[in-house]
């Protein structure tokens, strides 16, 4: 999905911009910290649905504080093999679906699909 690949970037970019721009413009941090919120309510999003998708335990508040409080929570997503968005399928036709794993083993909690 197109959202998932976009958005926490122009979210995040807007943090820092709005920063920026507080040297100029007084008050510009509180925007930015919206848009902050922004970027850890999409990254929520999206682990809710990679949760839903491989039946992995967990809850939308332990989401919602992982983006806030971890934001590379989307790279760790990434790296245990779990795509999930715009180009997903391209990627399991490209390099199959046990991409990532030396022995080609599956972590628990994954399933084939």
């Amino acid at each position: 999905m197109l959202v998932y690949s976009i958005a926490p970037c122009l979210l995040f970019a807007l943090f820092i911009l709005c920063h920026l721009l507080e040297l100029a413009v007084p008050g510009m941090w509180a925007i930015g910290w919206f848009f902050f919120l922004g970027f850890a309510t999409v990254l929520c999003a999206y682990r809710i649905q990679v949760r839903g998708k491989y039946e992995i335990e967990g809850s939308a508040v332990e989401d919602f504080l992982a983006g806030l409080f971890y934001p590379a929570c989307a790279l760790q997503v990434r790296m245990k093999n779990i795509p999930l968005g715009l180009f997903s399928s391209h990627v399991s036709l490209i390099v199959g679906s046990d991409y990532g794993r030396p022995d080609g083993h599956r972590q628990e909690g994954q399933r084939r699909r």
